[in-house]
């Protein structure tokens, strides 16, 4: 595993060819047209296919409102490939990385909007379709027995490809997202409901 970045980075993939493998042994694949948020401290192993891969990074600071360092989020972050605004900005950056004469001021500009437009994407995420459906059918059967395999197979995905794509998209594996969410659920109840807790 990598040691923790001291900076947070983010990396736009022009084409396939890198796969990032997590602290807790799951992996993801960035497709063309995506970006990973790699948070300041993050542990992470990464291969690249040099012949292949062709990637764009800015590496930058956040603090916050105490003059502390920090982060968007503490894992990595991947963005569906369907942002065409973020795609057409990191694309515009690179073009005037590679021009002869850089214009700091507007790169510098357009680096900015980059990191805006992927705040906008993390607070406002759009997963792909398969882990949209995953996620509406958790949310609205959290009182239910939920399986992996039955969420796989209503995406019409193998198991471990489900698995995969859901950790990759949403940070977390799918049991462990429904367990966080049925503990919101639970916690919201008690402070709302006069149910007992046995019933919760």
């Amino acid at each position: 595993m990598k040691n923790g970045r001291n900076n947070n980075a983010l990396v736009y993939y022009c084409s396939e060819g890198a796969q990032y493998i997590l602290s807790d042994g799951t992996s993801f694949e960035p497709k063309a047209g995506e970006a990973v948020y790699i948070p300041a401290g993050c542990k992470y192993r990464l291969k690249i296919n040099k012949d292949k891969c062709e990637l764009f990074s800015i590496f930058f600071q956040m603090l916050d409102e105490n003059n502390e360092r920090s982060a968007f989020s503490d894992h990595i972050i991947c963005t569906y490939a369907g942002n065409s605004q973020l795609s057409s900005i990191m694309l515009e950056c690179i073009k005037l990385c590679d021009s002869t004469v850089v214009n700091r001021l507007l790169l510098s500009s357009n680096m900015y909007n980059v990191l805006h437009e992927f705040i906008s994407c993390v607070e406002n995420k759009k997963y792909p379709p398969p882990v949209e459906a995953a996620l509406s059918y958790i949310n609205n059967n959290l009182n239910t027995i939920i399986s992996v395999k039955e969420l796989a197979s209503n995406c019409a995905m193998s198991e471990s490809e489900f698995r995969s794509l859901f950790k990759e998209s949403v940070g977390q594996s799918p049991l462990k997202y429904i367990n966080a969410e049925r503990m919101k659920k639970a916690n919201l109840l008690l402070k709302v409901s006069d149910l007992p807790v046995s019933t919760i």
